[in-house]
This record gives C-alpha cells, sequence and structure tokens, in this order.
C-alpha cells in the first residue's frame, strides 16, 4: 500500500508540475515571438529608409520648376531666366480668361443672301472684351462669314452670309475672337451651329 500511495502521490505531483512546465514553456516563447516581432518592424523601417535614399531627388531645384498655368492661356514651362517674369504675372489679375456666349444655335436663312431672322449674337455685358466672329462649314472647313466688331454689350442680327452656302442642313463652328483696346486678338472661343439654308 505505500508503494501505491507513493505512486499515487507522484503521479499527481507530476499532473499538478505539468501545467506549469507548459507554462514555462508558453513564457520561454514569448521573448523569442517578440525578438522576431522587433526584428521584422526594424528590417521594414530599415528597407524604407534604403528605398527613400535610392528614390530621393539629388537636386530638388529642379522639381520646383515645373509647368506653370497662367489663368486664361496655354500655359508655360518655367525656366530659370524666365521664373520672375511668371511670377509677375501671378500678381496681375486676367480678366480675359472666360466668355459668355449670347445666342442661338439653329440659323435659319430663307436663302444664303437674305439676312436671317433667327441668327442672334450678342455680347455679354458681363464680358470684358470686344469680340468678332468667323463662320466655318465643318464639313469643309470653308469660311462663309465674319462679323463686325461687336462691342460688350452689343448685339448682332439679321445678317447674311457673304458666301454662298447651297440649300440644307450644314454643321458649322463659330470661332470668336476677344480683342484688346487696339482691336489686336487675344484669345478664341468656338462653339458648333446648325445653317438651315432654305433654298
Amino acid at each position: 500500500m505505500t508503494n501505491d500511495k507513493k505512486t499515487t502521490e507522484r503521479s499527481e505531483e507530476s499532473q499538478r508540475n505539468m501545467p506549469e512546465k507548459k507554462t514555462e514553456k508558453k513564457k520561454k516563447l514569448k521573448p523569442v515571438n517578440i525578438a522576431v516581432i522587433s526584428m521584422a518592424v526594424l528590417l521594414a523601417v530599415a528597407s524604407a529608409v534604403i528605398i527613400w535614399f535610392i528614390t530621393r531627388d539629388s537636386n530638388p531645384v529642379e522639381h520646383e520648376i515645373s509647368g506653370h498655368q497662367v489663368p486664361g492661356s496655354r500655359g508655360t514651362v518655367t525656366a530659370l531666366d524666365n521664373i520672375s517674369d511668371i511670377l509677375d504675372d501671378l500678381g496681375t489679375p486676367i480678366d480675359d480668361s472666360y466668355y459668355i456666349t449670347e445666342m442661338n444655335v439653329n440659323w435659319v436663312f430663307d436663302r444664303w443672301d437674305i439676312p436671317s431672322s433667327t441668327a442672334f449674337v450678342g455680347n455679354s455685358i458681363d464680358n470684358r472684351r470686344t469680340v468678332y466672329f468667323d463662320l466655318h462649314l465643318r464639313e469643309t472647313g470653308e469660311l462663309v462669314y465674319s462679323s463686325p466688331f461687336i462691342p460688350v454689350g452689343g448685339q448682332l442680327r439679321e445678317f447674311a452670309l457673304d458666301t454662298e452656302v447651297p440649300a440644307g442642313n450644314h454643321s458649322a463652328i463659330v470661332t470668336y475672337y476677344l480683342v484688346d483696346d487696339n482691336y489686336e486678338e487675344i484669345t478664341t472661343v468656338s462653339v458648333t451651329v446648325t445653317l438651315i439654308i432654305l433654298e
């Protein structure tokens, strides 16, 4: 019985000690996990720093000189010799960056040389410049009408075409030219219209 008692006591003691041994193993693994995670983080940071050094710009001044869009223009690529001119332009407000059209889009003519009762073009009082326009047939590019100058707030009605256009419906392009005080062209705006020639 004594041996049985001792065996039972040993087995109970070993069972009590077993969970402690498992716990000890888990405690031994935690520092390893922490070390692996730390190494992974350090490796990621080191990789990011190396990539940054490889890809960073050796001459950052070159990237400061870039394309510059002046309102109302096509834009200007800046360079060392024109940077001061562009900076000066930034301080100058440009009024000619837009144009409001006042017009209808279906122009009916009884015949090409008879003034239309429906064609209408106005230079809105919200615009800042005098305009004129040219009318080209879309299919051929032929110029069929050139308008007089239209001042701000002015209207053009009842005009005939300058060139013969056969009867039918024709797609056409109206190109407006904004001009300065000396009637020099500043910019253009184009709009599509339909010419309806009845005979």
